[in-house]
């Protein structure tokens, strides 16, 4: 299998979910009678799937390696030391997981909290804190599995793990351009985490580290939307 067919797949999904999510915005069922609520949510059903889409094509191309992928993997997982992220010898995802989270956590509620301010909004405790929750949930996975597990699975074994970590971040980044933070802040901060994301479905061959960081991260920017 040539590499470049999961890289191209993984753009053009990304590529259809940008121009969809634009539309959505204007055009969508009546869902909630929120237009704002009834759009995300319309979005959300596109986004699963579209990530139905990307893994029944790495389950095409790679069904073994995709059956090791789609799952909870190694929660404890001997993490590969990676200096420029803090990350030294002998540590493992759980603690990797858990303190780079929290650091990637604070970094994404002060860009928040500074958009928030910037945009004259005094930070408070938004209503509808279910809706944010399943949406943050689905956002989380469904981006999950389009950029890391359906993409991760058929590579691995083909080309360098750090090769793949940069292939799913550019992806990740450059989608995230007119997301919340937006622009080059938004490219550069969704890029390093779309890195360690897919560094930890790799290393621990499961995305359950890489959903709730990630599911983590929605529930802050989601909720400064509402």
């Amino acid at each position: 299998m040539e590499p470049l067919i999961p890289v191209l797949y993984t753009i053009s999904i990304v590529g259809f979910l940008l121009h969809a999510g634009r539309r959505t915005g204007r055009t969508h069922p009546v869902l909630t009678g929120d237009p704002d609520l009834d759009g995300r949510l319309a979005y959300q059903g596109l986004l699963l799937a579209a990530s139905a889409v990307s893994l029944g094509t790495a389950f095409l191309l790679e069904p073994e390696s995709l059956r090791r992928f789609f799952s909870i993997g190694w929660l404890d997982a001997p993490a590969i030391p990676l200096a420029l992220f803090g990350i030294g010898p002998g540590e493992r995802w759980l603690e990797v997981a858990l303190s780079l989270g929290l650091v990637i956590t604070i970094v994404t509620s002060s860009a928040m909290y500074l958009n928030l301010r910037k945009a004259g909004i005094r930070p408070h405790l938004p209503d509808g804190a279910g809706w944010i929750l399943l949406l943050s949930l689905s956002n989380a996975f469904g981006e999950e599995m389009v950029c890391r597990v359906g993409l991760i699975a058929p590579l691995a074994g083909r080309l360098e793990p750090t090769l793949i970590f940069l292939i799913s971040a550019a992806i990740f980044g450059f989608a995230h351009y007119r997301g919340m933070p937006s622009g080059v802040t938004g490219v550069f901060l969704a890029g390093i985490l779309g890195f360690l994301l897919a560094k930890s479905v790799y290393e621990t061959g499961g995305f359950f580290w890489a959903v709730m960081i990630h599911f983590v991260q929605d529930v802050i920017i989601i909720g400064s939307m509402f």
